[in-house]
């Protein structure tokens, strides 16, 4: 298995050849420091719209994806950890990142509700539909391919797959 994921990072595209990448160096200034290098949301880094987005969906999608496929399959446990937070806290994450996506991304993502308080996140990406409970937990996925395997086990670890 280690050998499939060290075959599929020689095949990513380097940041520099892919149009209309963000691009984040810490050596801009000419000074290599250690240091958190928090800047507040929005700050320009000169990537355009980028830099106002929460998350960022480049050229590299599909790779990342299949990264994340294969380490998934590796062993979940070791990459999808969530640690001591609420049912209430969960839901405000999923609904976050849902409307966010929704937002920065109408054409990629779309947002449904129904009468039940349930809704419906459909990612273009992926062609999958999460349905979220009212309280933002996964119910069931719609999968036009095969289901993810492992499944997922919660709604951010089926988020995260559509990022």
């Amino acid at each position: 298995m280690e050998l499939a994921i060290d075959a599929l990072l020689q095949e990513a595209t380097l940041i520099e050849k892919l149009d209309n990448a963000t691009c984040y160096f810490p050596l801009a200034n000419g000074r290599y420091e250690v240091k958190p290098g928090l800047m507040p949301f929005g700050t320009d880094f000169g990537n355009g719209v980028c830099d106002r987005q929460v998350f960022q969906i480049d050229a590299n999608f599909a790779h990342y994806r299949q990264m994340k496929q294969q380490a998934r399959a590796e062993r979940l446990e070791k990459y999808v950890q969530t640690w001591n937070y609420s049912d209430e806290v969960a839901g405000a994450i999923a609904q976050f990142i849902t409307q966010r996506l929704v937002q920065d991304y109408p054409n990629y993502f779309q947002l449904g509700s129904h009468s039940n308080g349930s809704s419906s996140f459909y990612s273009q990406l992926t062609g999958e539909t999460l349905i979220l409970d009212a309280a933002g937990r996964l119910q069931q996925v719609l999968s036009p391919k095969n289901h993810p395997t492992p499944s997922y086990n919660s709604a951010l670890d089926a988020l995260v797959m559509q990022l």
